[in-house]
């Protein structure tokens, strides 16, 4: 039944494949339910670099899995498993107080961090005032946290998106749109949607070494936010490649793994040796960072 209600059709033949899914996504809400008690549901920090000197500009704060068998993994089975039991809020509360947590233990040293904001939670009517009341509580203001938000969701609500991102940043919120590229990718809205920030989709990113469409887009992007008079991020820089264009096309921010990879919070004993780091000339001219400089709880995922 399940089944064909997620394919939109009248009926779907009974397939033992149907029962193995379901049963590995309940031992995979049953190890999540196991992790939140045991303390393996955990906070990680990426730093985001300006590219012209590789200067931290801020973080953004990575949902991680540590499993059963101590392997760390990416936020989409806990994202899936807060959205089926609606725990969605419960999820983002837990983030926003590890963050602050973190940043109070180890001192933000004035770097910005950056926090991805469910869609849910454009539906919660005080939604900006709870969550300044959380940083305040931990020491913290409005001004230091980026929300990143889809872009799906910004469209998708209409009108009540607005109001509330017109609300968060009245309290002094910084709002950014996560993942453009993969949605609607209008250019227009932009104009209409009270955002400080873009950041460019991996999917872009990637073909920038080999495509002359994806070029012209991340330029015509440049031009777009100077204009707008906002701050503008390739995310998922993964080569050498990637980062030359990036910087060759005038793209003020860049994450991923290239410059650094998510260290656990937990491990980290102060944001202020991300402004330490070193880089040097490497082969070709492409200027990239050490990789020891940020190897502290490092995770390939």
């Amino acid at each position: 039944m399940y089944a064909a209600k997620q394919a939109h059709e009248a009926w779907r033949a009974y397939d033992p494949g149907m029962r193995a899914a379901v049963e590995r996504r309940a031992d995979a809400d049953h190890e999540i339910t196991r992790a939140w008690g045991a303390d393996s549901v955990r906070l990680y920090l990426q730093p985001i670099v300006r590219t012209h000197d590789l200067t931290v500009h801020s973080v953004e704060a990575l949902l991680r899995w540590v499993g059963a068998d101590g392997r760390v993994v990416g936020p989409a089975t806990v994202l899936d498993y807060a959205t089926r039991t609606g725990q969605m809020t419960r999820l983002t509360q837990w983030v926003v107080s590890g963050t602050v947590e973190s940043l109070r233990r180890i001192g933000s040293g004035g770097v910005p961090v950056s926090i991805n904001l469910p869609t849910a939670l454009l539906d919660v009517e005080d939604v900006a005032p709870r969550l300044e009341d959380t940083l305040r509580r931990g020491g913290l203001r409005p001004a230091d946290v980026h929300l990143e938000l889809t872009e799906e969701a910004m469209v998708d609500r209409g009108p009540r998106s607005a109001e509330t991102m017109q609300n968060l940043r009245a309290r002094g919120f910084r709002v950014y749109v996560d993942d453009f590229g993969t949605g609607y990718s209008s250019l227009s809205y932009l104009v209409h949607l009270p955002i400080d920030g873009i950041k460019i989709d991996r999917a872009f990113v990637r073909d920038l070494p080999t495509s002359v469409a994806a070029r012209s887009i991340v330029r015509a992007l440049v031009a777009v936010s100077e204009e707008l008079g906002v701050e503008l991020l390739a995310e998922g820089v993964e080569t050498g490649a990637e980062a030359a264009w990036v910087e060759r096309l005038g793209v003020p921010l860049a994450q991923g793994f290239w410059y650094a990879r998510p260290a656990d919070a937990a491990r980290l004993p102060s944001l202020r040796e991300l402004a330490s780091w070193g880089s040097f000339m490497g082969a070709g001219g492409v200027r990239h960072t050490t990789p020891s400089s940020f190897a502290l709880g490092g995770a390939e995922c």
